[in-house]
């Protein structure tokens, strides 16, 4: 079996396998602020630029989607934030699109816009807390020290849809009541009053019919004084509150889980048409970061399609953009996650299979690796864990089928959750 591998020597230095380990100098990329003689913040960053110079996707592709085969996984995460900020630096990318509801999203947006008055602590307290890991926090700080200084944004957003519409309207209320706590305005608390009060019958497929009048009240409440909120929120998030809000009523996103999960992945497409067309110029490119079944450009098979939508957003998204949608799988050999489960909240991974790709570069003993030749494999186990079960979590399929080339990881840590040192960045 002959292999093309690059391989990030950096990683050699060191003999943890810990991704989160290793040592800022020598591959995290980390911001450092300092002040020139003009005064002016500049940005210190430690990388392992060399290393992704040699991935000419990096360059070449406006999409770059990263495929975690886990969620939870604090090195995975590491290695992300470390591509998203060398990308950033290099590739002209100003779109960061990570597998949260949009809707979820938009105080994150305007925090790391560098907008008065929003702090972390806004995030932090009014953000679902499973989204608000350490490192997490460190990358939508290091996005606002960089839009500080650059003439040239960067937007993170979300791909995904909240389960129903009470919690959608829950983050918009969370969202305008954040913008208006030291303006204080009048026509954002009319809008604030439109958004609070939001019932859900939990033993009802939809939300009862008030609920629903209730949406298209506040959309038209929108859509009257659209001027007026245009100068106050600007134009984009204007558009981004009428888009949230007219989905849940005219799409058929007031419904209970089954029917959300049957078109999550056709909406998650859309939002990265929309995104696109709304943030990004012809020059630049973007991130998508999310789960592998997600941004898979092949449908998987059978026995993965009652946890996998068919066809995927990566499957959509390849038909539209063909070699410009270029997929990295983010693999892991060892450790734990975390899982999302307040009983069971740390996760040990399974031991790979010994025919599986896992395994094999485990034998090698090193801690991280770029795959950029897949074709080698055909129809064996590769770790793929869903988000809702975690007993099965390998599967036979042909891995270049399912992404161009992967990241190997060979130790995962879980994420961490730490807000004493969270509000450091304030």
């Amino acid at each position: 079996m002959i292999l093309r591998i690059i391989l990030l020597t950096t990683c050699l230095l060191f003999s943890s396998t810990d991704i989160t380990s290793i040592k800022p100098q020598t591959i995290r990329l980390r911001l450092k602020s300092s002040r020139s003689n003009s005064g002016r913040t500049q940005l210190t960053i430690y990388s392992i630029e060399n290393e992704l110079k040699m991935i000419p996707e990096l360059r070449t592709s406006k999409i770059i989607a990263l495929g975690e085969c886990a969620h939870g996984s604090q090195s995975i995460k590491e290695l992300v934030f470390q591509i998203i900020k060398y990308q950033v630096l290099n590739n002209h990318c100003r779109l960061i699109l990570v597998e949260y509801p949009l809707e979820e999203t938009l105080l994150m947006n305007a925090y790391i816009q560098a907008e008065q008055g929003i702090k972390l602590q806004d995030i932090i307290t009014k953000t679902n807390r499973d989204l608000m890991s350490t490192s997490f926090i460190k990358i939508l700080y290091w996005l606002r020290k960089y839009n500080e200084i650059s003439r040239e944004k960067v937007y993170l957003l979300g791909t995904d849809i909240s389960l129903t519409a009470m919690q959608a309207m829950e983050c918009l209320t969370n969202y305008v009541e954040v913008k208006n706590k030291y303006r204080k305005l009048r026509v954002l608390d009319n809008l604030l009053d439109n958004l609070r009060g939001f019932k859900q019958d939990e033993n009802s497929i939809r939300p009862i019919s008030d609920d629903i009048k209730k949406i298209k009240n506040t959309c038209g409440y929108l859509l009257k004084h659209k001027i007026l909120f245009r100068s106050l929120l600007g134009k984009c998030e204007v558009k981004l509150l009428e888009y949230i809000l007219v989905r849940y009523y005219s799409k058929g996103l007031i419904y209970a889980t089954e029917l959300k999960l049957k078109s999550r992945d056709l909406f998650m497409k859309e939002n990265v048409e929309l995104f696109k067309q709304m943030y990004l110029k012809d020059e630049d490119s973007m991130i998508i970061y999310s789960h592998l079944m997600h941004t898979t450009p092949n449908s998987f098979p059978k026995e993965l399609l009652s946890i996998a939508n068919k066809p995927s957003m990566g499957t959509l998204l390849k038909k539209i953009y063909g070699s410009d949608y270029f997929v990295i799988g983010l693999l892991i050999g060892e450790g734990s996650v975390f899982n999302y489960n307040p009983t069971k909240p740390i996760k040990k991974l399974k031991s790979p299979p010994i025919e599986s790709i896992e395994h094999l570069l485990l034998t090698q003993n090193i801690s991280l690796k770029y795959l950029d030749n897949l074709e080698n494999w055909e129809n064996i186990p590769v770790r793929l864990v869903t988000n809702g079960s975690m007993k099965r979590q390998f599967f036979k399929f042909t891995p270049y089928k399912m992404m161009d080339a992967a990241f190997f990881i060979k130790k995962s840590c879980p994420l961490k959750f730490n807000t004493k040192q969270l509000y450091m960045y304030e």
